[in-house]
């Protein structure tokens, strides 16, 4: 099997891996259900290693034992067994792991891959980028020079490109999406006035006494159509408020360049950065991307857009 085909297929179980480490992490009923996730993810891997080492021609449908069976020198065994065990009871006698068993298959899961994925496969399961699951050709651009960035300890550079990634894949995602020249996302419309010019304009002798009111309103709305834009989009509104916090605002400009708001050191006196923020941040935008895709269409194949005359 090619490096390349080995390697596209390793992203998927990587990506597969992190929902269920994700899932892990929730409540203890909803955690619960994360070993499933384990388990497709590590039975995933072994189908791939069964191919690629060419360990049968049959072709008929095999279980975990059947693959532990008959791939070669395979490492923690017993951990993919005592994984599988775990799976059973939830599925079919619907016992719910413990959280600390769930904390255990969690830290197994990863080892079976990482270990593996060296051993069988001669690759390093961690170094395996999501990026190449993304199809947002310039989203995926600045996600790659993220992924550069972090690796330098460059956490600053790193988080920027992310923003730019986010910002460029959420444009190109509403851009196919509109009616009326207007995103399908746009709740309402955003004041032509800004709180300032109405204060301005108006006869009303007490205008400084309501100027804070006024500001309040117009920030609380404009904030308001945002988060709603964000969940109707299907972006989870708490990890996107994290990552809205500590990546740094980009505007593009006109000409062509970007704009970031704040400067370096700025930064780093309200961010605790390090490589586990960028990854963070890479891998939001990365699950963004993902989820744009798996439903993604275009207005024009539904609705006649009007034309500019």
């Amino acid at each position: 099997m090619e490096k390349a085909i080995i390697i596209q297929r390793l992203s998927y179980i990587k990506y597969l891996y992190l929902k269920g480490e994700e899932q892990s992490r929730q409540a203890e009923v909803v955690a619960g259900f994360s070993i499933l996730v384990f388990h497709d993810a590590i039975e995933m891997f072994l189908m791939l290693v069964y191919e690629h080492l060419d360990c049968g021609n049959d072709k008929n449908y095999k279980t975990i034992d059947d693959y532990l069976g008959n791939i070669p020198n395979i490492k923690m065994k017993e951990s993919v067994k005592s994984l599988n065990n775990c799976r059973k009871s939830l599925k079919h006698q619907g016992l719910m792991p413990a959280k600390a068993e769930i904390e255990k298959h969690r830290i197994n899961a990863h080892s079976i891959l990482q270990e593996n994925t060296s051993a069988l496969l001669n690759l390093d399961f961690d170094a395996i980028s999501l990026i190449d699951l993304v199809s947002f050709e310039e989203c995926k651009q600045f996600l790659n020079i993220a992924q550069e960035k972090r690796d330098e300890d460059k956490y600053f550079e790193s988080i920027v490109e992310t923003r730019k990634a986010f910002n460029s894949m959420l444009s190109e995602f509403e851009d196919s999406k509109k009616y009326w020249y207007n995103s399908l996302f746009n709740i309402g419309r955003k004041p032509r006035d800004t709180y300032k010019e109405f204060i301005s304009e108006t006869t009303i002798k007490n205008r400084d006494k309501y100027r804070a009111w006024f500001e309040d309103v117009d920030k609380t709305i404009n904030k308001l159509r945002d988060v709603v834009k964000i969940i109707s989009i299907g972006i989870d509104y708490k990890q996107y408020a994290l990552f809205n916090v500590v990546a740094p605002e980009v505007w593009y400009m006109a000409d062509g360049t970007y704009h970031v708001r704040g400067t370096e050191d700025y930064f780093h006196n309200r961010v605790h950065a390090s490589k586990e923020l960028c990854d963070f941040c890479i891998n939001f935008v990365i699950d963004c991307a993902v989820k744009f895709q798996d439903s993604d269409y275009e207005t024009t194949q539904y609705l006649i857009t009007p034309r500019l005359l």
